[in-house]
């Protein structure tokens, strides 16, 4: 029957473009099949914008959270407590029918579900853990919580850890930003802590940009990226988003919220040199000059070009580690032989 291998995510669009693509890969290199289980609460977004997803190998299955469908799930603490008291359960018995139909060989488990691995012991499973940030972050993180290196307050394992130089969003300042650039731009733009859409919003801002502005609640981020048009990317610096502004080789303007984010924006403007960060002020708010300056310094500046070199090399890079041969390439064939053994 082959290799089969079940992945755990969370339904987040970002988590799944992730796992879709894993799943691709191991098909690619000799995997039977590849069943990636998520919340039922995901199930209408994911088969609506991943209508390519499922395939003869690649099929997604659903468990509920223990949560009602219509939650609107805002409240993270109570998302992930629901997960692992009431989804736990559901996904336990979701997995009992799976292997009815067939056996796997390894259970991917991405983040939150630290506890799936008590249920693939549980069910004779072995698993391994899917770290979806920058390997950077998982070192600050190993290296924290086995004290391995000084932080803060060592003694106090319980206190909040505040790396500096977080950004607040501010909608208003960006929308001057793009407004003074007199260039032509793509706005993703969700609906921010339930006050409404961009009509909403910015109704002056749409008004003057109409001609060569476009406001959306979603995109296909990767598919844009690559359209030759694209001059820059102001982005929050997720690693998802990291990953693939590198494959499109487009620089970058970041402006990280929390958790991986300032690490990632470190790596791009410190390691990879493919964009630059905005700054905050004292009160931690990034003006509309700031987030002007930057779109122009990746775009016109006396640094513009340097920049665009710098995104090139680091494209030509990304794409030989996932060749054939390549680091990425072996690493997987590597994990494919583990879980075959």
């Amino acid at each position: 029957m082959g290799v089969n291998v079940i992945v755990i995510s969370l339904g987040l669009p970002s988590h799944i473009r992730v796992v879709s693509n894993v799943a691709k890969r191991l098909i690619s290199k000799g995997v039977h099949h590849v069943t990636i289980v998520t919340t039922e609460a995901a199930r209408h977004s994911i088969l609506r914008n991943n209508p390519s997803s499922q395939t003869s190998n690649i099929s997604f299955e659903f468990f509920s959270d223990g949560l009602s469908l219509d939650n609107n799930r805002s409240n993270p603490e109570e998302v992930i407590n629901s997960l692992e008291t009431e989804g736990s359960k559901n996904l336990s018995s979701l997995i009992s029918d799976l292997k009815k139909v067939q056996d796997y060989s390894c259970m991917i488990i991405g983040p939150i579900f630290h506890w799936a691995i008590n249920i693939a012991v549980e069910h004779g499973i072995p698993c391994a853990l899917l770290w979806i940030q920058a390997s950077a972050v998982y070192s600050i993180c190993y290296r924290y919580f086995k004290g391995i290196d000084e932080f803060p307050n060592m003694e106090d394992l319980n206190e909040n850890m505040h790396l500096p130089g977080f950004p607040t969003f501010q909608i208003d300042n960006l929308a001057m930003a793009l407004k003074n650039s007199n260039m032509p731009f793509l706005w993703v733009l969700n609906p921010f802590n339930n006050e409404g859409d961009a009509e909403e919003m910015l109704p002056e801002f749409l008004e003057d940009t109409k001609e060569r502005g476009l406001v959306v609640k979603w995109c296909q981020q990767d598919r844009v990226l690559m359209h030759p048009s694209i001059a820059c990317f102001v982005s929050h610096c997720g690693f998802n988003s990291m990953i693939e502004t590198i494959l499109a080789g487009v620089p970058v303007v970041g402006f990280p919220f929390y958790s991986d984010h300032p690490t990632d924006a470190m790596l791009i403007t410190n390691v990879f040199g493919n964009g630059v960060r905005v700054k905050c002020g004292e009160d931690g708010v990034t003006s509309a000059p700031e987030f002007e300056r930057c779109i122009w310094e990746v775009t016109h500046g006396p640094n513009a070009k340097e920049i665009k070199k710098r995104v090139l090399e680091v494209k030509e890079l990304a794409k030989k580690a996932a060749q054939e041969g390549g680091s990425a390439d072996k690493y997987i064939k590597q994990f494919i032989s583990e879980i075959t053994k």
